[in-house]
């Protein structure tokens, strides 16, 4: 009696765990990953109470946890994409034969964001135009996305997203072309000097492939000369490998792996190469990490996924700071709030805005202050007070939204500086504007993406900017605090030693 119902209860339950992993294999629409969340389990009374729901999630709970589920989707995916030839899921989509992308870098740069792109887009060139004007020691890297690189690939269900993705494409790597390696690194670059018979990215992982992982890190010292001193070490062995990638294996559950190499590097680097250099990457760098050593022994690698940011202590101890970051996260990183302590942003607001902005006053010092002009009563200025009421020299009462616009002097190849000096009774935020690249589009010519702010703390405060050479002789509007009475000490600019 006990065998037979213990026999009854262990049918009960593998038809609990298989009927669903066979009705997973027939759906027609079901999804093709592993659910990140698993359904919970239930509780014990809901299981023994008469409705069966308590008995469906206990079924569920066990099939998402079990190789059962996972079985089935690698069997389901694996027959459609060897039946089909093709496959896409909310995560991956297949390109020509044997090719996948990873979706996400689609939809990111797709049509339906074109004016948010355009804005993250703008916030990064005013980022970028920041650190070149402030000669500050930062340089921030682009790893780019495999779609970018591998467009001859994009055949199949992947076609349907290369058109928008292609259009804003265009535009991102003309921003960064504008601006020198210092600044800004474009691995693109490096990656299409291989050429197409080169294999630069894995055919079903994200990644650009060993070969092109070297390729970046020699164009990374080609860049950056003195940060980064001596020659790259040259390739020593390549000893095969097999790589567990992560479209096709983690998110499709495919089987077998794809065929990798190891690359050894001579060990010929200079033991002093990459000292004082901080380098936070993703896993495009975190990939090539033992090649990064190699070629860079004495720089300090620093992962950006899963961990807090580099705060400003840490920031100031280092000559020069590398920031490298996939293409579909470059703009994100750099328009993000700065909301909590492990938040991955880069821009103003975050310790590395706040470290450029210090760069920027530090080179600020340069200007000739005793020949300074000042801006509220200089006629060329045509400085125009909104939302202030001056009630003596320095005292403004706010009326709402306080702030001056004003004309920034056109001396294109000399250092412009900026100065403002005030006091505010609690903590506040400080904002300089400039004007927009395009004027008469119907929006204001002041907006967020083009504008510089940072946190200052109660009492007085003064604060210095390099400008841009690209916003000289051009509008600019300066907001002192967000709101509420404070005194303004003096608003000015000066010039500094020719280029």
């Amino acid at each position: 009696m006990i065998n037979a119902l213990n026999l009854a209860l262990l049918a009960l339950f593998s038809f609990a765990l298989l009927v669903p992993g066979a009705a997973f294999l027939v759906a027609p629409k079901g999804e093709t990953v592993l659910s990140s969340e698993p359904t919970p389990f239930p509780s014990l009374k809901s299981i023994v109470l008469p409705s069966p729901e308590g008995r469906k999630s206990l079924s569920s709970a066990i099939f998402d946890r079990s190789s059962v589920k996972y079985n089935a989707i690698s069997l389901r995916n694996s027959l459609s994409y060897s039946v089909l030839g093709a496959i896409e899921s909310s995560e991956v989509v297949s390109g020509s034969p044997g090719w996948l992308f990873y979706k996400p870098e689609f939809e990111r740069w797709g049509c339906s964001r074109r004016a948010t792109l355009d804005d993250e887009l703008a916030r990064a060139e005013t980022i970028l135009d920041m650190i070149e004007a402030a000669k500050a020691n930062v340089t921030f890297v682009s790893a780019p996305n495999k779609a970018s690189i591998e467009s001859s690939r994009l055949a199949g269900s992947a076609a349907r997203y290369a058109p928008c993705y292609f259009d804003f494409e265009s535009d991102f790597r003309a921003s960064l072309s504008r601006y020198p390696a210092t600044v800004v690194i474009d691995h693109a670059q490096a990656l299409e000097a291989l050429g197409g018979d080169a294999q630069r990215y894995y055919y079903m992982d994200t990644h650009w492939t060993p070969m092109g992982g070297y390729a970046a890190i020699a164009q990374l010292r080609a860049s950056l000369p003195d940060a980064l001193s001596g020659s790259i070490p040259a390739i020593e062995s390549q000893e095969p490998a097999m790589r567990r990638t992560d479209l096709g294996n983690i998110m499709l559950r495919f089987r077998s792996q794809e065929p990798s190499v190891n690359l050894v590097l001579e060990p010929t680097a200079s033991p002093e190469s990459g000292a004082g250099v901080l380098i936070v990457h993703d896993s495009f760098y975190g990939i090539v990490a033992p090649q990064l050593k190699s070629a860079f022994p004495s720089a300090t690698l620093s992962k950006l996924n899963g961990r807090a940011p580099p705060d400003a202590d840490t920031l100031r101890k280092f000559d020069h700071i590398i920031i490298e970051s996939v293409e579909r996260q470059f703009l994100a990183r750099m328009n993000l709030s700065w909301t909590r302590p492990d938040s991955l942003t880069f821009g103003w607001g975050s310790p590395l805005g706040d470290h450029i902005l210090d760069q920027s006053q530090l080179l600020a010092e340069q200007c000739n202050w005793d020949e300074a002009v000042n801006i509220i009563e200089d006629k060329q200025s045509h400085a125009l007070v909104r939302g202030m009421e001056f009630i003596s020299s320095s005292a403004v009462r706010s009326t709402a939204d306080p702030r001056i616009m004003f004309r920034l002097p056109p001396a294109q190849g000399r250092l412009v500086c900026l100065e403002a000096e005030f006091s505010h009774p609690t903590k506040t935020r400080t904002q300089l504007y400039f004007e927009r690249d395009t004027p008469g589009d119907g929006r204001s010519m002041f907006a967020e993406p083009q504008s510089v702010f940072r946190l200052v703390q109660p009492g007085r405060s003064r604060i210095s900017w390099v400008i841009p050479q690209s916003a000289l002789g051009r509008m600019a509007r300066f907001d002192p605090v967000q709101d509420g009475d404070f005194e303004l000490n003096s608003l000015r600019y000066a010039y500094g030693p020719d280029f």
